[in-house]
């Protein structure tokens, strides 16, 4: 399909930078033997172009400044990486797309109404969900050893998520009828979860959901501290172990996905597009390999109620909040105001939904996201350090935030002085 033309006036100067460490690391990406590009404009954001990025010296980052053409500020340029050979795409999901269509695949940059010269974008966060991660490839070589790998899928996502549903909520079942609702956190647990797909030597590849699956001694996880792998009875973090050989054509690269009582479950409330998880099978010298995965991290900003990138709950002033909920979204005064270096900003909600709380600078351009995605009824706190997006210090000055949640919208003025 032709790329769509693109409808912006403008032109800007933009230095993209990857860091290819996790790519090296499970063999997706070999330094200087494999080319990395950036392709971008998709979807009419730009004219479609596609550049070389190079190295810097003997390190792990690559880099390239290049002429966007025809964009249209204060709206988002959509880009991708792509390697060489064969133009390989990157693995990558944007968390908070909710459209279902190809461009979640692709990272997205916000175009400021006054850019700078050049606007940098840089790809090289060790993070499970921030829109700046650093690339992974599929690595789909051949096994070149036999190989026990165990699967861990930590239950306690959905659990933390359920206890914190409002009437109505649900974890749905894209295909069957297994929904998870309020009330029902401590049923995850005696359902227990399967794991579905190539990986998980299931007969013709992927198994049905529901019945075909849960009946699969095969990919039943365990958490019992001896079956299939499980180290340690009652963590909630379940265990499957498989036997990988070259002689079958296994390959490094794993395809799999996870279901709560053996549900196509795991996207949460998302029907969305390519949400399977991509494992990456790292040898070391042992023939043993243990892969950990969070259950729901394909979509990570919709159970709200776990943090990713620390492996906790997460927790907020709404457990003991004890005053009176109002009937619409509240955003509060920031304290202490002015600041420095750090402040607190509450809102409560009155019913669970989604929510973008963002910091602006004072010419409207965006300066760090502290929350997007579905957050449980109640007060909510949140704290900001004076850091941008890509964890830079800012100026002294007057800053905006801004609550978004359904119909509702309010933006409150703060200022850091240093």
């Amino acid at each position: 399909m032709a790329p769509l033309a693109a409808i912006g006036e403008d032109t800007v100067n933009v230095t993209f930078v990857a860091d290819l460490t996790l790519a090296e690391i499970e063999g997706g990406f070999v330094l200087g033997v494999d080319t990395l590009f950036v392709q971008y404009g998709h979807d009419g954001t730009a004219i479609f172009k596609t550049d070389t990025l190079t190295r810097e010296g003997i390190s792990k980052r690559y880099s390239i400044t290049t002429q966007v053409n025809k964009v249209e500020l204060g709206k988002q340029l959509q880009y991708e990486y792509r390697k060489s050979p064969n133009a390989q795409r990157e693995l990558y999901f944007d968390y908070a797309s909710t459209t279902g269509k190809q461009d979640a695949e692709r990272r997205k940059l916000d175009l400021p109404e006054t850019p700078p010269d050049p606007i940098v974008v840089e790809d090289i966060l060790d993070s499970e969900t921030d829109m700046h991660r650093r690339p992974r490839f599929r690595n789909s070589k051949p096994l070149t050893q036999d190989v026990y790998v165990t699967y861990e899928c930590d239950l306690r996502p959905p659990y933390y998520t359920v206890l914190q549903f409002s009437e109505g909520d649900s974890i749905i079942d894209i295909q069957g009828n297994i929904h998870i609702v309020q009330g029902q956190a401590d049923s995850i647990f005696k359902w227990g979860v399967w794991m579905n797909g190539p990986g998980s030597k299931a007969p013709g590849d992927w198994l049905g959901w529901g019945t075909a699956l849960r009946n699969s001694a095969a990919n039943k996880m365990w958490d019992d501290g001896q079956t299939a792998g499980d180290i340690t009875a009652g963590d909630s973090i379940y265990s499957l172990t498989i036997f990988y050989s070259p002689d079958s054509g296994d390959a490094f690269g794993q395809t799999i996905k996870y279901g709560i009582n053996a549900g196509d479950n795991e996207a949460g409330s998302r029907t969305g597009f390519g949400n399977n998880h991509e494992e990456i099978i790292v040898l070391s010298g042992e023939d043993t390999v243990t892969i950990h995965t969070q259950f729901g991290s394909i979509n990570p900003a919709w159970y709200f109620g776990w943090d990713y990138n620390t492996s906790t709950p997460v927790t907020s002033i709404g457990d003991n909040f004890t005053g009176e909920i109002p009937g619409s979204p509240e955003l509060y005064t920031n304290y202490p105001n002015p600041f420095n270096p750090i402040t607190t900003i509450r809102f409560s909600l009155p019913k669970a939904q989604d929510v973008k709380l963002v910091v602006y600078n004072a010419l409207g351009q965006k300066v760090y996201t502290l929350f997007d995605g579905k957050q449980r009824k109640g007060l909510h706190i949140a704290t900001w350090n004076g850091i941008d997006q890509r964890g830079r210090q800012v100026s002294s000055g007057v800053y905006f935030y801004r609550l978004e949640a359904e119909d509702f919208e309010m933006t409150k003025k703060m200022v850091l002085l240093k």
